[in-house]
Protein backbone atom coordinates (compact mmCIF):
# COMPACT_ATOMS: atom_id res chain seq x y z
CA UNK A 1 0.00 0.00 0.00
CA UNK A 2 2.92 2.33 0.72
CA UNK A 3 4.26 1.83 -2.85
CA UNK A 4 0.85 2.70 -4.28
CA UNK A 5 0.66 5.86 -2.19
CA UNK A 6 4.17 6.82 -3.30
CA UNK A 7 3.30 6.30 -6.91
CA UNK A 8 0.17 8.39 -6.52
CA UNK A 9 2.18 11.19 -4.91
CA UNK A 10 4.86 10.95 -7.59
CA UNK A 11 2.24 10.98 -10.31
CA UNK A 12 0.61 14.10 -8.97
CA UNK A 13 3.96 15.81 -8.37
CA UNK A 14 5.11 14.96 -11.90
CA UNK A 15 1.89 16.25 -13.40
CA UNK A 16 2.19 19.51 -11.50
CA UNK A 17 5.86 19.89 -12.34
CA UNK A 18 5.20 19.13 -16.00
CA UNK A 19 2.32 21.59 -16.08
CA UNK A 20 4.41 24.36 -14.56
CA UNK A 21 7.40 23.63 -16.75
CA UNK A 22 5.20 23.66 -19.85
CA UNK A 23 3.72 26.99 -18.84
CA UNK A 24 7.17 28.46 -18.23
CA UNK A 25 8.44 27.17 -21.57
CA UNK A 26 5.46 28.61 -23.44
CA UNK A 27 5.95 31.96 -21.77
CA UNK A 28 9.63 32.01 -22.64
CA UNK A 29 8.88 30.97 -26.22
CA UNK A 30 6.36 33.78 -26.54
CA UNK A 31 8.87 36.25 -25.13
CA UNK A 32 11.49 35.00 -27.57
CA UNK A 33 9.09 35.31 -30.50
CA UNK A 34 8.31 38.88 -29.56
CA UNK A 35 12.04 39.79 -29.85
CA UNK A 36 12.83 38.22 -33.29
CA UNK A 37 11.37 36.83 -36.55
CA UNK A 38 8.67 34.27 -36.72
CA UNK A 39 10.13 32.04 -39.42
CA UNK A 40 13.03 30.63 -37.41
CA UNK A 41 10.69 29.68 -34.52
CA UNK A 42 8.33 27.94 -36.91
CA UNK A 43 11.21 26.06 -38.45
CA UNK A 44 12.43 24.96 -35.04
CA UNK A 45 8.93 23.92 -33.98
CA UNK A 46 8.58 21.75 -37.06
CA UNK A 47 11.65 19.70 -36.07
CA UNK A 48 11.33 19.69 -32.20
CA UNK A 49 8.05 18.81 -30.34
CA UNK A 50 6.82 21.58 -28.05
CA UNK A 51 7.62 21.28 -24.33
CA UNK A 52 3.92 21.56 -23.56
CA UNK A 53 3.14 18.54 -25.74
CA UNK A 54 6.00 16.54 -24.25
CA UNK A 55 4.95 17.40 -20.71
CA UNK A 56 1.32 16.56 -21.47
CA UNK A 57 2.28 13.18 -22.95
CA UNK A 58 4.53 12.39 -20.00
CA UNK A 59 1.84 13.49 -17.52
CA UNK A 60 -0.82 11.34 -19.24
CA UNK A 61 1.39 8.25 -19.07
CA UNK A 62 2.21 8.84 -15.39
CA UNK A 63 -1.46 9.54 -14.62
CA UNK A 64 -2.55 6.24 -16.13
CA UNK A 65 0.12 4.35 -14.22
CA UNK A 66 -0.82 6.08 -10.96
CA UNK A 67 -4.52 5.39 -11.49
CA UNK A 68 -3.83 1.71 -12.00
CA UNK A 69 -1.64 1.61 -8.89
CA UNK A 70 -4.09 3.72 -6.86
CA UNK A 71 -7.01 1.45 -7.65
CA UNK A 72 -5.01 -1.55 -6.55
CA UNK A 73 -4.00 0.22 -3.34
CA UNK A 74 -7.58 1.18 -2.50
CA UNK A 75 -8.73 -2.38 -3.07
CA UNK A 76 -5.90 -3.66 -0.85
CA UNK A 77 -6.79 -1.14 1.88
CA UNK A 78 -10.47 -2.12 1.75
CA UNK A 79 -9.53 -5.80 1.96
CA UNK A 80 -7.25 -5.17 4.93
CA UNK A 81 -9.95 -3.14 6.70
CA UNK A 82 -12.54 -5.87 6.16
CA UNK A 83 -10.11 -8.55 7.33
CA UNK A 84 -9.40 -6.59 10.53
CA UNK A 85 -13.11 -6.31 11.37
CA UNK A 86 -13.66 -10.02 10.70
CA UNK A 87 -10.68 -10.88 12.92
CA UNK A 88 -12.18 -8.80 15.73
CA UNK A 89 -15.48 -10.70 15.47
CA UNK A 90 -13.75 -14.10 15.31
CA UNK A 91 -11.53 -13.21 18.25
CA UNK A 92 -14.56 -12.05 20.24
CA UNK A 93 -16.40 -15.36 19.63
CA UNK A 94 -13.32 -17.47 20.50
CA UNK A 95 -12.76 -15.34 23.57
CA UNK A 96 -16.42 -15.72 24.61
CA UNK A 97 -16.23 -19.53 24.48
CA UNK A 98 -13.10 -19.62 26.66
CA UNK A 99 -14.48 -17.06 29.10
CA UNK A 100 -17.81 -18.92 29.38
CA UNK A 101 -16.11 -22.21 30.20
CA UNK A 102 -13.71 -20.67 32.74
CA UNK A 103 -16.43 -18.52 34.32
CA UNK A 104 -18.91 -21.42 34.58
CA UNK A 105 -16.27 -23.64 36.21
CA UNK A 106 -15.18 -20.96 38.70
CA UNK A 107 -18.69 -19.78 39.57
CA UNK A 108 -19.92 -23.35 40.07
CA UNK A 109 -16.94 -24.31 42.23
CA UNK A 110 -17.21 -21.14 44.35
CA UNK A 111 -20.96 -21.61 44.81
CA UNK A 112 -20.56 -25.30 45.71
CA UNK A 113 -17.82 -24.54 48.25
CA UNK A 114 -19.60 -21.54 49.83
CA UNK A 115 -23.23 -22.78 49.87
CA UNK A 116 -23.49 -26.56 49.37
CA UNK A 117 -22.89 -28.51 52.59
CA UNK A 118 -23.25 -32.03 51.19
CA UNK A 119 -20.83 -34.37 53.05
CA UNK A 120 -20.80 -37.12 50.42
CA UNK A 121 -17.80 -36.21 48.21
CA UNK A 122 -18.96 -38.30 45.24
CA UNK A 123 -22.49 -36.81 45.27
CA UNK A 124 -21.05 -33.35 45.77
CA UNK A 125 -18.72 -33.79 42.75
CA UNK A 126 -21.59 -35.17 40.64
CA UNK A 127 -23.87 -32.27 41.58
CA UNK A 128 -21.05 -29.82 40.82
CA UNK A 129 -20.70 -31.37 37.34
CA UNK A 130 -24.45 -31.03 36.72
CA UNK A 131 -24.48 -27.41 37.88
CA UNK A 132 -21.38 -26.63 35.81
CA UNK A 133 -22.95 -28.14 32.68
CA UNK A 134 -26.21 -26.24 33.12
CA UNK A 135 -24.38 -23.02 33.97
CA UNK A 136 -22.08 -23.44 30.94
CA UNK A 137 -25.07 -23.85 28.62
CA UNK A 138 -26.64 -20.69 30.01
CA UNK A 139 -23.51 -18.51 30.09
CA UNK A 140 -22.36 -19.77 26.66
CA UNK A 141 -25.50 -18.27 25.16
CA UNK A 142 -24.97 -15.08 27.17
CA UNK A 143 -21.31 -14.97 26.15
CA UNK A 144 -22.12 -15.51 22.48
CA UNK A 145 -24.72 -12.76 22.53
CA UNK A 146 -22.30 -10.43 24.31
CA UNK A 147 -19.47 -11.43 21.93
CA UNK A 148 -21.65 -10.85 18.90
CA UNK A 149 -22.70 -7.46 20.20
CA UNK A 150 -19.22 -6.43 21.29
CA UNK A 151 -17.65 -7.97 18.17
CA UNK A 152 -19.93 -5.93 15.93
CA UNK A 153 -19.14 -2.82 17.94
CA UNK A 154 -15.42 -3.70 17.87
CA UNK A 155 -15.51 -4.35 14.13
CA UNK A 156 -17.31 -1.07 13.60
CA UNK A 157 -14.74 0.65 15.81
CA UNK A 158 -11.88 -0.97 13.87
CA UNK A 159 -13.42 0.10 10.55
CA UNK A 160 -13.67 3.60 11.94
CA UNK A 161 -10.08 3.33 13.21
CA UNK A 162 -8.87 2.05 9.81
CA UNK A 163 -10.73 4.92 8.15
CA UNK A 164 -9.03 7.32 10.57
CA UNK A 165 -5.67 5.76 9.65
CA UNK A 166 -6.42 6.13 5.96
CA UNK A 167 -7.49 9.72 6.56
CA UNK A 168 -4.31 10.37 8.50
CA UNK A 169 -2.22 8.77 5.75
CA UNK A 170 -4.07 10.78 3.12
CA UNK A 171 -3.56 13.95 5.12
CA UNK A 172 0.12 13.15 5.55
CA UNK A 173 0.39 12.39 1.84
CA UNK A 174 -1.31 15.64 0.97
CA UNK A 175 0.91 17.57 3.33
CA UNK A 176 4.03 15.83 2.02
CA UNK A 177 2.87 16.38 -1.53
CA UNK A 178 2.23 20.07 -0.89
CA UNK A 179 5.62 20.45 0.77
CA UNK A 180 7.40 18.45 -1.96
CA UNK A 181 5.61 20.34 -4.68
CA UNK A 182 6.57 23.64 -3.06
CA UNK A 183 10.18 22.52 -2.81
CA UNK A 184 10.13 21.17 -6.38
CA UNK A 185 8.50 24.35 -7.63
CA UNK A 186 11.17 26.40 -5.95
CA UNK A 187 13.91 24.18 -7.38
CA UNK A 188 12.36 24.31 -10.87
CA UNK A 189 11.92 28.06 -10.65
CA UNK A 190 15.50 28.44 -9.49
CA UNK A 191 16.71 26.22 -12.36
CA UNK A 192 14.53 28.04 -14.87
CA UNK A 193 15.67 31.42 -13.57
CA UNK A 194 19.28 30.35 -13.75
CA UNK A 195 18.84 28.88 -17.22
CA UNK A 196 16.91 31.94 -18.32
CA UNK A 197 19.69 34.22 -17.07
CA UNK A 198 22.35 32.16 -18.75
CA UNK A 199 20.27 32.06 -21.90
CA UNK A 200 19.78 35.82 -21.86
CA UNK A 201 23.45 36.26 -21.30
CA UNK A 202 24.26 33.91 -24.13
CA UNK A 203 21.73 35.70 -26.35
CA UNK A 204 23.20 39.06 -25.51
CA UNK A 205 26.68 37.79 -26.18
CA UNK A 206 25.59 36.17 -29.42
CA UNK A 207 23.71 39.29 -30.48
CA UNK A 208 26.65 41.46 -29.60
CA UNK A 209 28.97 39.17 -31.46
CA UNK A 210 26.63 38.96 -34.43
CA UNK A 211 26.18 42.71 -34.45
CA UNK A 212 29.91 43.02 -34.50
CA UNK A 213 30.27 40.53 -37.35
CA UNK A 214 27.36 41.62 -39.38
CA UNK A 215 24.02 43.14 -38.89
CA UNK A 216 22.83 40.89 -41.61
CA UNK A 217 23.37 37.83 -39.57
CA UNK A 218 21.67 39.31 -36.48
CA UNK A 219 18.27 37.98 -37.18
CA UNK A 220 19.54 34.49 -38.06
CA UNK A 221 21.87 34.43 -35.13
CA UNK A 222 19.20 35.75 -32.86
CA UNK A 223 16.71 33.11 -34.00
CA UNK A 224 19.32 30.39 -33.74
CA UNK A 225 20.41 31.62 -30.34
CA UNK A 226 16.83 31.88 -29.16
CA UNK A 227 16.14 28.38 -30.41
CA UNK A 228 19.23 27.06 -28.71
CA UNK A 229 18.40 29.02 -25.57
CA UNK A 230 14.85 27.74 -25.64
CA UNK A 231 16.14 24.23 -26.08
CA UNK A 232 18.54 24.67 -23.20
CA UNK A 233 15.83 26.15 -21.00
CA UNK A 234 13.54 23.19 -21.74
CA UNK A 235 16.35 20.75 -21.13
CA UNK A 236 17.26 22.53 -17.91
CA UNK A 237 13.61 22.47 -16.82
CA UNK A 238 13.32 18.78 -17.67
CA UNK A 239 16.56 18.03 -15.91
CA UNK A 240 15.47 19.99 -12.85
CA UNK A 241 12.09 18.27 -12.84
CA UNK A 242 13.68 14.87 -13.33
CA UNK A 243 16.12 15.63 -10.53
CA UNK A 244 13.31 16.75 -8.20
CA UNK A 245 10.89 13.89 -9.02
CA UNK A 246 12.82 11.28 -6.94
CA UNK A 247 13.02 13.77 -4.07
CA UNK A 248 9.27 14.35 -4.25
CA UNK A 249 8.59 10.63 -4.43
CA UNK A 250 11.03 9.92 -1.61
CA UNK A 251 9.53 12.67 0.58
CA UNK A 252 6.01 11.47 -0.06
CA UNK A 253 7.01 7.86 0.50
CA UNK A 254 8.91 8.76 3.66
CA UNK A 255 5.96 10.78 5.01
CA UNK A 256 3.61 7.95 4.12
CA UNK A 257 5.82 5.37 5.81
CA UNK A 258 6.20 7.45 8.96
CA UNK A 259 2.51 8.26 9.08
CA UNK A 260 1.49 4.70 8.33
CA UNK A 261 3.96 3.38 10.88
CA UNK A 262 2.65 5.66 13.62
CA UNK A 263 -0.95 5.17 12.50
CA UNK A 264 -0.40 1.40 12.26
CA UNK A 265 1.04 1.34 15.79
CA UNK A 266 -1.91 3.38 17.01
CA UNK A 267 -4.31 1.13 15.11
CA UNK A 268 -2.66 -1.97 16.54
CA UNK A 269 -2.86 -0.50 20.02
CA UNK A 270 -6.45 0.48 19.36
CA UNK A 271 -7.19 -3.04 18.17
CA UNK A 272 -5.55 -4.47 21.30
CA UNK A 273 -7.50 -2.07 23.50
CA UNK A 274 -10.71 -2.92 21.63
CA UNK A 275 -10.15 -6.66 22.10
CA UNK A 276 -9.31 -6.06 25.76
CA UNK A 277 -12.48 -4.01 26.26
CA UNK A 278 -14.50 -6.68 24.47
CA UNK A 279 -12.94 -9.37 26.65
CA UNK A 280 -13.64 -7.39 29.83
CA UNK A 281 -17.22 -6.70 28.80
CA UNK A 282 -17.85 -10.33 27.85
CA UNK A 283 -16.16 -11.58 31.01
CA UNK A 284 -18.17 -9.19 33.17
CA UNK A 285 -21.51 -10.25 31.67
CA UNK A 286 -20.58 -13.94 31.59
CA UNK A 287 -19.17 -13.92 35.15
CA UNK A 288 -22.32 -12.22 36.46
CA UNK A 289 -24.58 -14.68 34.64
CA UNK A 290 -22.44 -17.66 35.67
CA UNK A 291 -22.27 -16.64 39.33
CA UNK A 292 -26.00 -15.91 39.44
CA UNK A 293 -26.97 -19.19 37.75
CA UNK A 294 -24.48 -21.29 39.71
CA UNK A 295 -25.53 -19.77 43.03
CA UNK A 296 -29.22 -20.24 42.24
CA UNK A 297 -28.70 -23.89 41.26
CA UNK A 298 -26.44 -24.63 44.24
CA UNK A 299 -28.88 -22.86 46.57
CA UNK A 300 -31.63 -25.09 45.17
CA UNK A 301 -29.41 -28.15 45.69
CA UNK A 302 -28.68 -27.04 49.26
CA UNK A 303 -32.37 -26.30 49.83
CA UNK A 304 -33.29 -29.74 48.46
CA UNK A 305 -30.60 -31.34 50.63
CA UNK A 306 -31.81 -29.50 53.73
CA UNK A 307 -35.40 -30.40 52.81
CA UNK A 308 -34.37 -34.06 52.51
CA UNK A 309 -32.59 -33.88 55.86
CA UNK A 310 -35.60 -32.14 57.41
CA UNK A 311 -37.92 -34.75 55.87
CA UNK A 312 -35.70 -37.54 57.18
CA UNK A 313 -35.65 -35.88 60.60
CA UNK A 314 -39.42 -35.50 60.43
CA UNK A 315 -39.85 -39.14 59.42
CA UNK A 316 -37.42 -40.22 62.17
CA UNK A 317 -39.27 -38.05 64.69
CA UNK A 318 -42.62 -39.44 63.55
CA UNK A 319 -41.19 -42.97 63.76
CA UNK A 320 -39.81 -42.20 67.22
CA UNK A 321 -43.15 -40.73 68.28
CA UNK A 322 -44.94 -43.72 66.80
CA UNK A 323 -42.60 -46.11 68.62
CA UNK A 324 -42.93 -44.06 71.81
CA UNK A 325 -46.72 -44.02 71.47
CA UNK A 326 -46.73 -47.76 70.85
CA UNK A 327 -44.42 -48.28 73.82
CA UNK A 328 -46.58 -46.06 76.03
CA UNK A 329 -49.66 -47.79 74.66
CA UNK A 330 -48.16 -51.20 75.44
CA UNK A 331 -47.07 -50.00 78.87
CA UNK A 332 -50.52 -48.47 79.46
CA UNK A 333 -52.18 -51.67 78.30
CA UNK A 334 -49.86 -53.75 80.43
CA UNK A 335 -50.37 -51.36 83.35
CA UNK A 336 -54.13 -51.40 82.79
CA UNK A 337 -53.97 -55.17 82.54
CA UNK A 338 -51.89 -55.39 85.71
CA UNK A 339 -54.19 -52.91 87.46
CA UNK A 340 -57.22 -54.81 86.23
CA UNK A 341 -55.68 -58.06 87.40
CA UNK A 342 -54.63 -56.41 90.66
CA UNK A 343 -58.10 -54.88 91.01
CA UNK A 344 -59.70 -58.19 90.20
CA UNK A 345 -57.34 -59.88 92.69
CA UNK A 346 -58.07 -57.23 95.33
CA UNK A 347 -61.76 -57.43 94.59
CA UNK A 348 -61.57 -61.18 94.79
CA UNK A 349 -59.59 -60.96 98.04
CA UNK A 350 -61.95 -58.29 99.36
CA UNK A 351 -64.91 -60.33 98.24
CA UNK A 352 -63.43 -63.42 99.81
CA UNK A 353 -62.54 -61.41 102.89
CA UNK A 354 -66.02 -59.88 103.01
CA UNK A 355 -67.55 -63.25 102.45
CA UNK A 356 -65.31 -64.70 105.14
CA UNK A 357 -66.06 -61.79 107.45
CA UNK A 358 -69.74 -62.02 106.67
CA UNK A 359 -69.60 -65.74 107.17
CA UNK A 360 -67.64 -65.30 110.40
CA UNK A 361 -69.97 -62.52 111.39
CA UNK A 362 -72.98 -64.63 110.59
CA UNK A 363 -71.45 -67.53 112.43
CA UNK A 364 -70.54 -65.25 115.33
CA UNK A 365 -73.94 -63.68 115.28
CA UNK A 366 -75.55 -67.05 115.06
CA UNK A 367 -73.29 -68.30 117.80
CA UNK A 368 -73.93 -65.15 119.88
CA UNK A 369 -77.58 -65.46 119.11
CA UNK A 370 -77.54 -69.11 120.11
CA UNK A 371 -75.52 -68.28 123.20
CA UNK A 372 -77.80 -65.32 123.99
CA UNK A 373 -80.85 -67.45 123.39
CA UNK A 374 -79.34 -70.16 125.50
CA UNK A 375 -78.38 -67.65 128.20
CA UNK A 376 -81.80 -66.08 127.96
CA UNK A 377 -83.38 -69.47 128.15
CA UNK A 378 -81.19 -70.31 131.10
CA UNK A 379 -81.95 -66.96 132.73
CA UNK A 380 -85.63 -67.38 132.07
CA UNK A 381 -85.49 -70.87 133.48
CA UNK A 382 -83.41 -69.71 136.45
CA UNK A 383 -85.72 -66.72 136.98
CA UNK A 384 -88.74 -68.92 136.75
CA UNK A 385 -87.19 -71.31 139.18
CA UNK A 386 -86.11 -68.47 141.45
CA UNK A 387 -89.52 -66.89 141.31
CA UNK A 388 -91.13 -70.19 142.08
CA UNK A 389 -88.78 -70.61 144.96
CA UNK A 390 -89.35 -67.00 146.04
CA UNK A 391 -93.06 -67.47 145.80
CA UNK A 392 -92.79 -70.57 147.88
CA UNK A 393 -90.58 -68.88 150.36
CA UNK A 394 -92.78 -65.77 150.35
CA UNK A 395 -95.85 -67.85 150.99
CA UNK A 396 -94.10 -69.51 153.88
CA UNK A 397 -92.97 -66.22 155.28
CA UNK A 398 -96.36 -64.58 154.87
CA UNK A 399 -97.66 -67.16 157.13
CA UNK A 400 -95.01 -66.37 159.63
CA UNK A 401 -95.20 -62.60 159.45
CA UNK A 402 -98.02 -61.09 161.33
CA UNK A 403 -97.36 -57.49 161.64
CA UNK A 404 -97.92 -54.97 158.84
CA UNK A 405 -95.17 -52.73 160.11
CA UNK A 406 -92.69 -55.45 159.90
CA UNK A 407 -93.90 -56.26 156.43
CA UNK A 408 -93.71 -52.62 155.35
CA UNK A 409 -90.28 -52.26 156.77
CA UNK A 410 -89.22 -55.43 155.15
CA UNK A 411 -90.82 -54.36 151.87
CA UNK A 412 -89.00 -51.00 151.91
CA UNK A 413 -85.77 -52.73 152.67
CA UNK A 414 -86.49 -55.32 150.05
CA UNK A 415 -87.34 -52.63 147.57
CA UNK A 416 -84.05 -50.95 148.28
CA UNK A 417 -82.19 -54.17 147.90
CA UNK A 418 -84.06 -55.02 144.73
CA UNK A 419 -83.28 -51.59 143.34
CA UNK A 420 -79.64 -51.99 144.17
CA UNK A 421 -79.67 -55.48 142.74
CA UNK A 422 -81.43 -54.26 139.56
CA UNK A 423 -78.74 -51.65 138.94
CA UNK A 424 -76.33 -52.86 136.24
CA UNK A 425 -73.06 -54.13 137.62
CA UNK A 426 -69.88 -54.66 135.75
CA UNK A 427 -69.70 -58.31 136.70
CA UNK A 428 -73.53 -58.81 136.89
CA UNK A 429 -75.38 -60.44 139.83
CA UNK A 430 -75.10 -64.01 140.89
CA UNK A 431 -77.93 -66.49 140.90
CA UNK A 432 -78.11 -66.29 144.66
CA UNK A 433 -78.33 -62.52 144.61
CA UNK A 434 -80.96 -62.79 141.84
CA UNK A 435 -83.05 -65.17 143.91
CA UNK A 436 -82.89 -62.94 146.97
CA UNK A 437 -83.84 -59.81 144.98
CA UNK A 438 -86.64 -61.65 143.16
CA UNK A 439 -88.05 -62.91 146.40
CA UNK A 440 -88.06 -59.49 147.94
CA UNK A 441 -89.63 -58.06 144.72
CA UNK A 442 -92.40 -60.66 144.99
CA UNK A 443 -93.04 -59.65 148.56
CA UNK A 444 -93.44 -56.02 147.46
CA UNK A 445 -95.91 -57.04 144.78
CA UNK A 446 -97.89 -59.19 147.12
CA UNK A 447 -98.06 -56.48 149.74
CA UNK A 448 -99.28 -53.99 147.17
CA UNK A 449 -96.24 -51.82 147.49
CA UNK A 450 -95.47 -52.02 143.73
CA UNK A 451 -97.71 -52.69 140.83
CA UNK A 452 -97.55 -55.59 138.43
CA UNK A 453 -95.90 -53.39 135.77
CA UNK A 454 -93.24 -52.24 138.16
CA UNK A 455 -92.73 -55.84 139.18
CA UNK A 456 -92.27 -56.92 135.54
CA UNK A 457 -89.88 -54.05 134.82
CA UNK A 458 -87.74 -54.73 137.88
CA UNK A 459 -87.86 -58.44 137.14
CA UNK A 460 -86.60 -57.80 133.57
CA UNK A 461 -83.73 -55.71 134.91
CA UNK A 462 -82.75 -58.45 137.32
CA UNK A 463 -82.81 -61.01 134.50
CA UNK A 464 -80.72 -58.80 132.24
CA UNK A 465 -78.21 -58.14 135.07
CA UNK A 466 -77.84 -61.73 136.16
CA UNK A 467 -74.35 -63.28 135.71
CA UNK A 468 -74.43 -66.68 134.14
Amino acid sequence: MQDNVGMEAARRAAEEAARRAAQAAVMRAQQAQGGGGVQPQQTAQQHVPSPQAQAAAQAAAMRQQAQNAGGAGQAQNAAQGGAGAADIQRSAMDMAAKIAEASAAKATHDAIESIYEEKDAAKKAADEGKVKKATLELVTKTAQEAAKKMGEEGAKHMRETNQKVEDAVKKAKDEAKTKAEAEAKKAVNDAVTKADAEAKKAVEEAVKKAEEEAKKMIADAKAKAEAEAKKKVEEAGKAAEAAQAPNIEAAVKRAEEETRKSAGTAAKQEETNTLKNIEESIRKEVDAAAVKNAQEMVKKLESDRLARIEEEKKRAEEERKRAEEERLKREAEEKAKREAEEKARREAEEKAKREAEEKAKREAEEKAKREAEEAERQRQAAAEAAFKQVEAEAAAKREEENAAAMAAEAAAKAREEVTQAAKPKQQGISLDEFQKAAMKLKILLDNGIISQAEFDAEKQKLVANMRM
